[in-house]
């Protein structure tokens, strides 16, 4: 058979408002591996089976674990904050799929949702995310 190639995740996006760096990433999390300095990179399974990874942020560790591998998740990049220290940080929500059976059109955008379910066991009470304030109204409903 030869050689096959397998690549370790996908297109690398970053979160933020500077030019390159986008303010959402939509997708199944296919789960988290170690980056360079062991910190974790997220992969994603996007719109129509792209490969994405989110590379290492505070904000995400502990928001995504291996509980949420095969939900769908929304990362939002909200704008900038500042700690108690007076350092600038970057404010990102994550929204996690509840186990709300997934609508048609969902499972058609996002081919990686396959059983129309979100992940079990019911035991994890997940709560719905609350609605953004912004007025993009896109068609996911978190």
């Amino acid at each position: 058979m030869g050689w096959q190639t397998r690549s370790g995740g996908g297109t690398i996006v970053k979160l933020g408002d500077k030019e390159g760096q986008v303010r959402e990433v939509t997708g199944v999390f296919t789960g988290s591996r170690p980056g360079d300095y062991d910190k974790p990179l997220y992969d994603f399974s996007g719109e129509g089976g792209e490969k994405l990874t989110l590379p290492h942020n505070a904000a995400l560790e502990g928001r995504l674990t291996d509980a949420d591998v095969g939900k769908l998740v929304r990362v939002v990049f909200v704008g900038w904050g500042t700690n108690k220290k007076g350092q600038n940080f970057k404010d990102i929500t994550v929204h996690v799929w509840g186990n709300d059976p997934y609508p048609a059109d969902l499972l058609k955008r996002f081919p990686a949702l396959s059983g129309g379910v979100a992940a079990p066991p019911a035991a994890r009470a997940a709560s719905k995310p609350e609605d953004s304030d912004d007025d993009e109204d896109d068609d996911l409903p978190f």
